[in-house]
């Protein structure tokens, strides 16, 4: 993969009885947090003299999509910046039979820009979404499995069946699903700003909200607003990493210096594969005879912390001067925290803002059309998983900041 991928499973709870042979039934349960988000839980119960006749549960919950880019990236271009899946099922093995069955909910998924690299392939995501996203924006699937355990056959027409009903339900409704998604965007754009990986300069949707909370502070010479900066560090400091050392690469490669270094020089470091094969001798040939075997690694032994620290602690300072540029004389009303190092729930550093005080109109409209919509067929269905989503949770903040400031 081009970047890192980590879990962690913490706590770990195991607990299991009845190991014995005299019994009829050996029992266990796991039950684990996974970190940064979500959690499994499984239970099995099996016979200890037949190891053909067993049934086993099993559960994930609340786990961010965005927390697979590394994978998505790598295999179809394209970043999921929001998006909450749970996958549960049950399978009951007699005599090697199995009767198994399964439900994937993916709640709201939602890719981003396309991100351009020499070591990414490209799937039409967004056109794969349209056909499996259902009109209630969410991807809701029932997975039989039937067979013997040495050949397993997953029955799919249900899948094959709900996506040919999209095809001809979802042309309807489109103009409440686009509704639907402006609404969100209004709802979620005045709340964060979110930052892709070395990203400054600020995209034209971007610029627009921006421009509106700008008008907003403008138009209400008393209303300010508090921007708490959250940072995924670690994985900014990864691609600061990666990109710095295929610039002293393509530096060394052309018998440039960093000066000499043109617009386009910059692209092409951007979108090189850090597995591109003379990048990686290049790697190989400066740390010599090393036990080290990833690119990060290798990376990390050309380039210094120090390097890396610095061109951070640039980035978010080039961050805040581009943000206020947007706001003139009103920049002054702009209260910035201390960064935070964070996990984000989307994958990306965002920026958190806060209304102390009045709240524009736009949003609290904005926000109460969503609470409607979400009442309403067919997204009142998944209502209650939208509540779960921690990125959600500034959303709620509004609404009690709307009953309180009517």
């Amino acid at each position: 993969l081009r970047e890192k991928f980590s879990i962690e499973a913490n706590p770990i709870y195991f607990l299991a009885d009845s190991i014995d042979k005299d019994y009829q039934r050996i029992n266990a349960d796991l039950t684990t947090g996974i970190k940064p988000f979500g959690n499994i839980g499984a239970n099995l119960s099996l016979d200890p003299n037949n190891f053909s006749y067993f049934d086993i549960q099993y559960k994930i919950n609340k786990l961010p999509v965005s927390m697979f880019n590394p994978y998505v990236i790598s295999y179809t271009s394209f970043p999921l910046d929001r998006g909450t899946l749970d996958f549960n099922g049950n399978m009951s093995v007699k005599d090697s039979l199995i009767v198994s069955e399964n439900h994937l909910l993916i709640v709201d998924p939602r890719v981003t820009k396309r991100i351009r690299k020499k070591d990414t392939n490209w799937i039409p995501v967004p056109f794969i979404l349209s056909l499996v996203r259902s009109s209630g924006n969410a991807i809701d699937f029932s997975i039989p499995i039937r067979g013997n355990l040495k050949n397993p056959k997953f029955e799919i027409w249900g899948v094959i069946g709900e996506v040919v009903k999209n095809i001809f339900v979802k042309p309807p409704s489109t103009g409440y699903i686009i509704h639907v998604k402006d609404v969100e965007q209004e709802v979620e754009k005045s709340l964060a700003l979110n930052w892709q990986m070395r990203q400054t300069e600020l995209r034209p949707q971007q610029e627009k909200f921006v421009n509106r909370i700008a008008d907003f502070l403008k138009k209400n010479a008393d209303a300010s607003i508090t921007v708490s900066q959250m940072m995924y560090e670690e994985k900014e400091k990864e691609h600061i990493l990666l990109y710095e050392a295929k610039r002293k690469y393509f530096l060394h490669a052309h018998n440039m210096n960093g000066k000499d270094l043109a617009e386009e020089d910059s692209v092409g470091i951007e979108k090189m594969s850090v597995k591109d094969s003379l990048f990686v001798h290049y790697l190989d040939k400066m740390i010599g005879d090393s036990a080290m075997n990833t690119v990060q690694e290798k990376c990390a032994f050309i380039i210094s912390n120090e390097t890396v620290n610095n061109k951070f602690s640039q980035l978010l300072k080039n961050r805040q001067q581009i943000f206020k540029t947007y706001f003139g004389d009103a920049a002054s009303r702009i209260k910035f925290k201390s960064e935070q190092n964070t996990v984000p729930f989307n994958g990306f550093s965002y920026y958190k803002i806060d209304y102390p005080g009045e709240i524009p109109e736009a949003l609290l409209k904005a926000y109460a059309q969503l609470e409607d919509l979400n009442d309403e067929s067919p997204r009142k269905k998944y209502k209650e998983k939208r509540k779960e989503r921690a990125d959600l949770k500034e959303a709620a903040r509004v609404t009690k900041q709307k009953k309180t400031n009517p």
